[in-house]
């Protein structure tokens, strides 16, 4: 175990600060936009602009007009972006199982452990995949 850290202990905690940099990328992207504006400047209130169908859904939200759309789309952010966390981290973990098979010098139990850590890696990405299609099919469905 020490060889492993001695050898890789680098390439690890590069791992960890990329996925941490990567994590504050995504949360700075997927962060709401603020608008600073005077109430009233265009001459419309909230109510007149939430009523009026002839203007798109984004900028009702963005005027804070409610509807059942914003729980779908509460949903399907949320489900995004635990796909995005998911599939980081199993990017992480098939670098780490890598990591681990070549560090293991063909001792078959750590063969086994970074090949057991490579497939757990792509299933549970395979099933966050398969989770973002049913939630997305579900939701399309739901109109």
């Amino acid at each position: 175990m020490s060889n492993l850290r001695r050898c890789c202990g680098g390439i690890v905690r590069f791992g960890a600060g990329l996925a941490l940099i990567l994590g504050i990328i995504g949360g700075v992207m997927l962060s709401p936009e603020v608008a600073f504006a005077a109430p009233g400047a265009s001459g419309s209130s909230s109510d007149e602009i939430c009523s009026n169908s002839e203007i798109d859904a984004d900028l009702k939200a963005a005027a804070g007009c409610s509807n059942d759309k914003d729980a779908k789309g509460l949903v399907k952010t949320v489900v995004q972006v635990l796909l995005w966390v998911v599939g980081a981290v199993s990017v992480v973990m098939i670098i780490v199982s890598g990591i681990q098979l070549t560090a293991s010098a063909g001792n078959p139990g750590a063969v086994a452990k970074a090949k057991n850590t490579l497939i757990y890696a792509i299933v549970g990405l395979a099933i966050a995949i398969l989770a973002y299609a049913i939630v997305n099919f579900v939701l399309t469905k739901l109109k």
